[in-house]
């Protein structure tokens, strides 16, 4: 027995090879955030980044969306007790960025460490003063990482890497976790007064906000 499936919507720039292969699935599919109101009376699918916001008030007009797919780990931007009392399961992409992250986070790390902003910013404007541009070593100094998730893990890992001394603060992972991560696991305002850098990856909600 099989069920007819209505459209899915992709309301945030994704490569075209996603809508190809929802096609070649057998799929309709809806491109673009100006869809999104003409289309919700009959999707079944919706797929997005964090372009789009999606609230109860949508959710209430979509009566028959069934899954909705999050391109990327956070799902701050979808109202995800509203889509559990309307039965619409809500996914995410954990793994995808998360090395793509965690290599930018590390990447700022540097640049903060020797100035590179304030170099690039003199440079722009003719001058290069030297002095000011030395920074400090990374090697040896303390880094704590608040939210242990993947994107911190790796974030742990790389910076252990180059021979910092790493923390991490989570409530919500045991030590082991960290340990097995190049860190040491510390209440976080314990951890504050031992750092150095503080990079921070905790999800966005409401143990977070504000």
């Amino acid at each position: 027995m099989t069920t007819q499936s209505g459209p899915v919507l992709i309301s945030d720039p994704l490569p075209e090879a996603t809508a190809e292969i929802l096609r070649g699935a057998g799929l309709e599919v809806i491109v673009g955030a100006d869809q999104v109101d003409s289309s919700l009376p009959e999707i079944s699918g919706w797929i997005l980044r964090s372009g789009t916001q999606i609230t109860r008030e949508l959710l209430e007009k979509a009566p028959n969306l069934k899954c909705i797919c999050r391109a990327g780990a956070g799902v701050d931007n979808i109202d995800c007790d509203a889509a559990a009392e309307m039965g619409v399961q809500v996914m995410n992409t954990p793994a995808a960025n998360s090395n793509a992250a965690a290599e930018h986070a590390v990447g700022l790390l540097f640049a903060v460490a020797r100035n590179v902003g304030q170099g690039h910013l003199g440079m722009s404007q003719g001058g290069w003063d030297r002095k000011q541009l030395v920074g400090v070593e990374l090697e040896g100094k303390t880094l704590v990482v608040v939210g242990m998730g993947k994107i911190g893990q790796r974030v742990c890992r790389k910076a252990s890497g180059v021979g910092m001394t790493v923390i991490g603060c989570d409530p919500f992972v045991e030590e082991e976790v960290c340990q097995e991560n190049g860190a040491t696991l510390a209440p976080l305002e314990q951890a504050l007064s031992q750092a150095d850098f503080i990079s921070l990856h905790p999800p966005l909600n409401d143990h977070t906000r504000g």
